[in-house]
């Protein structure tokens, strides 16, 4: 089950990028929640796509979503703590 908590922050390799976001005027719509898609998984929903930087954190992939089934176009995953950023859209193939 994902629970939602006021002390739920992302994992220091993500808080970049969401600050980055949010300080060029993205928006939080979901979370940050615990428990998706693994227990100590922390998630994060942006509104709007994000503006790829053109380096990453070590540990830290970026991929664009075209499954149907979930409800962001992108997605910055963090390999060591699990945490999951999403931003944007669905992309349709």
């Amino acid at each position: 089950m994902v629970g939602q908590a006021e002390d739920v922050t992302l994992c220091e390799e993500l808080r970049p990028i969401l600050e980055r976001e949010l300080a060029r005027g993205n928006v939080i719509k979901e979370g940050p929640s615990r428990g998706w898609p693994k227990p100590e998984s922390v998630f994060v929903a942006l509104r709007d796509d994000s503006v790829p930087d053109r380096g990453l954190p070590e540990g830290v992939e970026r991929s664009v979503n075209v499954d149907p089934h979930y409800d962001w176009g992108e997605d910055y995953f963090c390999h060591w703590h699990r945490h999951v950023l999403v931003c944007g859209a669905p992309r349709r193939r």
